[in-house]
């Protein structure tokens, strides 16, 4: 889809940088002794399959549809860990950057998951969209399960167009304008559009996977029934039922300068519909809410 990707902070940068200086140390040493090279890099490798394993599940996305609150309260159970990884809100961004998948590599990604009796996953909404990470995903972990929250694509484009806003100077690094709603929509700025268009992306997801590998919750049903949706997704993993947690509907609940604009609403609305309609046979079922 083309989508520009999050650029680190510092913080994460120097976090990173010092975790691949460690590797460049140990592989130097290494080198130096010859010998005992081989060896000693088994030892490593073995201590750290021991020691960390990888995720049992993971939420994929999707941008502005709730996985932070996905994130949160899929950690008030008992039996559930969601790891944060090295990014501010929590996400780990591994397989849709190159600087991590590919250079920091898969022990960078272990030592995110230290094994333990629970049933660990990580949260970055931007896998769905980065057509890239599906098959990524699926060769280092084939047998995880994928959990999606998906929201009304035109409601998902206003929250995402009202949040870069207010990121200010760091979203202009990704790409992002400083420009009306209906401006940044028609040039579909960091795929303010193409995101929405969740079947598209879920058809790529499952030329890889199975379909009983994917969960998908819509995000107003988890707001308006949290209890009901959360017992399908908790089934989902095959962890036990747990009654009366207190979920929150949402997490990042931001102002908006105004209520967009009906006739551009409407326009929106015709714009999404025939993908709407394809996801709609694929789930089984309509959101009503979709349509308005």
């Amino acid at each position: 889809l083309g989508l520009t990707r999050p650029k680190m902070r510092f913080s994460d940068q120097w976090n990173i940088s010092a975790f691949l200086l460690k590797r460049v140390i140990r592989d130097l040493v290494e080198s130096t002794l010859k010998v005992p090279l081989l060896y000693g890099k088994r030892l490593l490798q073995k201590a750290n399959v021991q020691r960390y394993g990888l995720p049992d599940f993971i939420i994929i996305g999707a941008h502005k549809c709730g996985t932070t609150a996905l994130h949160v309260n899929m950690n008030l159970h008992p039996q559930i860990s969601v790891v944060n990884g090295a990014f501010k809100g929590g996400e780990m961004f591994f397989f849709n950057r190159d600087e991590l998948y590919l250079k920091a590599g898969i022990d960078y990604y272990r030592s995110f998951f230290r094994r333990s009796k629970l049933i660990q996953g990580e949260e970055t909404p931007d896998y769905i969209s980065s057509l890239e990470c599906h098959e990524r995903i699926l060769e280092t972990v084939p047998d995880a399960k994928l959990i999606l929250t998906l929201r009304n694509p035109v409601d998902r484009a206003y929250s995402h167009w009202n949040h870069f806003n207010m990121m200010g100077r760091k979203t202009k690094e990704w790409g992002w304008v400083d420009a009306p709603f209906e401006e940044c929509a028609e040039q579909d700025l960091t795929g303010l559009l193409t995101r929405g268009r969740y079947v598209e992306q879920i058809e790529h997801l499952l030329t890889y996977f199975k379909p009983e590998q994917l969960h998908i919750l819509i995000a107003e049903h988890a707001r308006r029934s949290p209890t009901e949706e959360y017992r399908r997704v908790f089934a989902f993993l095959g962890v036990d039922e747990v009654a009366d947690l207190p979920f929150l509907r949402t997490v990042h609940a931001r102002p908006y300068p105004e209520s967009m604009n009906k006739e551009t609403r409407q326009e929106l609305l015709g714009y999404f519909e025939s993908y709407n309609e394809r996801l709609f046979d694929f789930l089984g079922y309509r959101v009503g809410s979709w349509a308005r």
